[in-house]
């Protein structure tokens, strides 16, 4: 009612005007207003009242596309944000980077990831409490829907086995940079990725084995493979080597940073230009760059 309101979002509450502003359109379910985020300016102003009543405002609202929190938030402020939130008709987008909530706060989303039919990209970068039980929470919820899009670099995740015990049928972009991650399971599965970005991590032999598996895949999509600093050494770099033989989806491959030296380099070399006949010249890969 409009006394809550005025009490949560009231000019006394010393939330700036922009924020008090958006928040009135989305309570208006104005067909104009797509995006809305909030960053840590405004959280100390917020009681618990607000943060209720802005998550009731997002689910009732059916033209918001676009969500972000950067504010720092934590498990007690997720759960009162999304206490009323646990459904959406039109979010496309959420990004909740850079906060401070670990298990309780993923617990706390999982009715609305369940119930938002549209929501195709989720972003968690930089939150070192999202560890490998939060992911795998987190992929379960989202297991056969609609997410295109997820990103959760520089987390705390280091075993992302939940791709294999579940499934993203629709998964396009997969950015798990930075989270020291040492397991990932296989990832046949996942023929529509078309990149797959795990920069500064340890995947080691396993790691290559899953992904190389893939690219050996003739329904893989893949086109940008990024593995830079992930302990590669020469017989890892053999491996990918060898899988893209007869590749011709993968346009972008980042090893910089990697422990392989000669024999590793000479694999990736004889890949792209193998001039030991003119056969192989022929057949060597000439798609990635």
């Amino acid at each position: 009612n409009d006394e809550e309101h005025h009490e949560a979002f009231g000019e006394q509450t010393n939330i700036s005007r922009r924020i008090r502003y958006d928040i009135n359109l989305i309570k208006n379910n104005d067909p104009n207003f797509k995006w809305f985020n909030m960053d840590d300016n405004d959280v100390e102003y917020f009681s618990d009242l607000a943060w209720e009543l802005l998550g009731r405002y997002i689910a009732e609202n059916n033209h918001l596309e676009d969500l972000g929190f950067d504010c720092g938030l934590t498990d007690e402020k997720m759960t009162l944000l999304f206490k009323h939130l646990t459904r959406s008709a039109s979010l496309k987008t959420l990004d909740i980077s850079r906060n401070n909530f670990g298990l309780d706060g993923i617990q706390s989303m999982i009715p609305f990831l369940k119930n938002a039919p549209n929501l195709t990209k989720l972003k968690t970068y930089n939150n070192h409490n999202i560890n490998a039980e939060c992911f795998s929470l987190l992929v379960n919820s989202l297991h056969d829907g609609p997410t295109e899009d997820l990103r959760f670099a520089g987390c705390s995740i280091e075993d992302v086995s939940a791709l294999g015990n579940y499934s993203l049928p629709h998964l396009k972009i997969l950015n798990l940079e930075c989270n020291n991650i040492r397991i990932i399971p296989s990832l046949d599965k996942y023929t529509n990725l078309e990149e797959l970005l795990l920069d500064g991590n340890s995947i080691g032999m396993q790691g290559c084995r899953s992904i190389s598996n893939l690219l050996q895949n003739n329904n893989s999509r893949l086109r940008c493979l990024s593995l830079p600093s992930n302990d590669i050494g020469d017989e890892e770099a053999e491996i990918l080597a060898n899988s893209l033989k007869h590749n011709t989806t993968l346009k972008k491959l980042y090893l910089v940073g990697n422990k392989f030296k000669e024999k590793g380099l000479m694999a990736f070399l004889m890949l792209l230009n193998d001039i030991s006949s003119i056969g192989n010249t022929y057949n060597s890969n000439h798609t990635l760059t």
